[in-house]
């Protein structure tokens, strides 16, 4: 009926309560969407709402066309089309505008791995940067977790915090401005994990054993040798971490194509039998046409069709260097 069509509606154009801010199923008010525009661009908008516009390459879009939509779907316009993708951590590092150099998926999931990273626990970030990394630590640890992270830049702080409470993030991630290098972490975050990445993370290590509980985990990325070293050294002399591990995350891509095998000629069958190679009596022999050996032949010579790997001729090989290592107790 109209009446429970209308209520349908209204039910999806506000945020379902119980749905994750990283797993909502339609578009509702105050959703942050991306706009997946031609040519791989991707537009940011807020919903804020009905009666509100958006301009995209493909003309313009009203938020009354959004709102009930389905995450996925795709949007018809004047001049072509937009994909309507909801805020996930991994499409939000290619959409967001970049303050810092990011971390990109093949890193973040081996980080938060390592970290030993799940809902419930409490992360300690140091460089914050464009918070890319920090989304995806909120998704991590919600719904009972929580993540405080540090720039030394007030004016990128301060960006950061209002981007996470734009996606609703506020409850799980907050971010303030602290030179961590020089003031270190708060004592009694009793954090169960920190992540650094900064020029010189080996500065924070002496205020560690104050803010993290035993068995709590450290991470650290570095886009140079050197400063993976410094950092392991400095977790050495402080005597309370172990289980060190240097590690480098790399990302091969290899394309399936279909490739024409031509087939080897390997000479008359042979299987080493007397009896078998001797001549055939005359009354064995074929009628005049092509013979066996010469069908099989020709057979033999037609190119043999296969699926193919091929690497690509141009890949990174390098990202940074991790360092993980696991922090035993205060000392007593």
């Amino acid at each position: 009926s109209k009446k429970s069509q209308k209520m349908s509606q209204q039910q999806q154009q506000q945020p379902n309560a119980e749905e994750s801010v990283f797993n909502r199923r339609f578009v509702a008010i105050g959703d942050v969407v991306l706009l997946k525009q031609r040519h791989g661009n991707t537009k940011t908008v807020r919903v804020t709402s009905a009666d509100g516009t958006v301009q995209t390459v493909g003309g313009l879009l009203k938020f009354s066309d959004l709102i009930g939509r389905r995450y996925g779907s795709r949007l018809v316009t004047k001049r072509g089309f937009v994909r309507l993708l909801p805020l996930v951590p991994e499409l939000w590092a290619r959409a967001l505008p970049h303050r810092t150099q990011i971390l990109y998926p093949p890193d973040t999931c081996l980080i938060v791995a390592q970290l030993d990273l799940r809902p419930g626990r409490i992360v300690l970030e140091a460089g914050t940067g464009s918070a890319a990394f920090t989304h995806c630590l909120a998704r991590t640890v919600m719904p009972t977790g929580r993540v405080l992270t540090f720039d030394f830049h007030a004016e990128r702080a301060a960006t950061a915090q209002r981007e996470l409470t734009e996606h609703s993030l506020q409850r799980w991630a907050v971010c303030e401005h602290r030179d961590v290098c020089q003031l270190g972490f708060p004592a009694g975050s009793n954090a169960d994990a920190v992540f650094l990445d900064l020029p010189q993370p080996w500065l924070t290590v002496p205020s560690l054993p104050a803010c993290l509980r035993p068995g709590a985990r450290f991470g650290s990325f570095s886009p140079c040798v050197q400063q993976a070293e410094r950092t392991a050294a400095a977790l050495r002399e402080c005597r309370r971490f172990t289980d060190l591990i240097g590690m480098e995350c790399h990302q091969r891509r290899y394309s399936l194509q279909p490739r024409s095998l031509p087939s080897a000629d390997l000479g008359p069958e042979d299987d080493g039998n007397d009896a078998a190679s001797a001549p055939a009596p005359e009354d064995d022999k074929e009628a005049p046409g092509k013979s066996t050996a010469s069908v099989s032949k020709e057979a033999s010579s037609l190119p043999l069709r296969v699926a193919a790997t091929e690497p690509a001729y141009e890949q990174p090989c390098h990202s940074g260097f991790l360092l993980f290592a696991t922090f035993y107790g205060p000392a007593e």
